[in-house]
């Protein structure tokens, strides 16, 4: 019985606490590499992190370092700036030439339905 209950402990004290940065990260990084059609083992080779800690981190479960969040953006080809920025905050102008580099990286049937959801958003 107390060998179960020390288990349980330890379970509820190895989970890491999500945050709201810590998601925010997590998921521009996942988003980034799915983008770029990378796997999650290449961009954890190339960071020289383990492929299970890079999966902590897109879940929002690591609280990463900047140092790693750099070895991350360089593996991705992006600027760092890029994984840390609050597109919230960015000037309206500069999301729409930001949306503009990305439109000609969309496939067809990618294009067509973001074309269909920019309707839809402008009527």
């Amino acid at each position: 019985m107390e060998g179960k209950k020390k288990k349980d402990i330890w379970k509820k004290r190895g989970k890491r606490e999500k945050t709201e940065v810590t998601v925010l990260v997590g998921s521009r990084i996942k988003s980034m590499r799915v983008s770029r059609k990378m796997s999650q083992a290449k961009v954890a080779e190339v960071s020289g992190i383990s492929l299970k800690y890079l999966g902590e981190v897109e879940r929002g479960e690591a609280n990463i370092s900047i140092e790693l969040i750099g070895r991350i953006a360089g593996a991705l080809n992006v600027p760092m700036a890029a994984i840390l920025e609050n597109e919230h905050e960015r000037p309206h102008q500069e999301l729409i030439s930001e949306i503009m580099t990305l439109v000609p990286r969309l496939d067809e049937k990618n294009a067509r339905i973001i074309y269909r959801m920019m309707k839809i958003l402008t009527e």
